[in-house]
């Protein structure tokens, strides 16, 4: 019996184990040449650099001119997508007013701008006391809720 038990946790400990390499950080070394190569190519100015590994692509989290991105870029180094952080005043009008309206009692958290495949979204995620909101809004300020918001 206490070999069993031993088995059991033994096995166990290994499916914690892989299930938390879906996010696993990653040193520069680990990261293959041409997932590195196409970040490098599109933002050859990137500093403190991190990547993660998620699931099948690398997320590279860095600075740019003093804004915080990140990018996300699959095994045959394809920029899937990418994002900045934005301030208020670079929303646009048309998110800011439905902001505005329809979530005037909430706190903004975060305002990200995301490129995907060529179309520009906007990212919001709003917070009121114990309750969080994560809206994805197209550039003309209407919402998405095709597009999963990316965290």
């Amino acid at each position: 019996m206490k070999v069993f038990l031993f088995a059991v946790l033994f096995m166990s400990s290994g499916l914690f184990a892989c299930s938390k390499d879906l996010n696993k950080e990653l040193e520069a070394g680990q990261v293959p040449a041409i997932v590195n190569n196409t970040l490098m190519a599109r933002f050859p100015d990137a500093i403190d650099l991190h990547w993660v590994k998620k699931q099948n692509a690398y997320e590279a989290d860095f600075r740019l001119a003093f804004t915080d991105y990140a990018a996300l870029i699959d095994g045959t180094g394809k920029l899937v997508m990418y994002k900045k952080f934005v301030n208020g005043t670079d929303l646009p009008k048309s998110i800011a007013e439905v902001l505005q309206s329809d979530f005037a009692t909430y706190r903004i958290e975060d305002l990200e701008k995301v490129n995907k495949a060529g179309q520009v979204f906007y990212q919001v995620q709003l917070e009121k006391e114990s309750q969080e909101v994560k809206q994805v809004f197209s550039a003309e300020g209407q919402p998405n809720n095709k597009v999963t918001y990316w965290d």
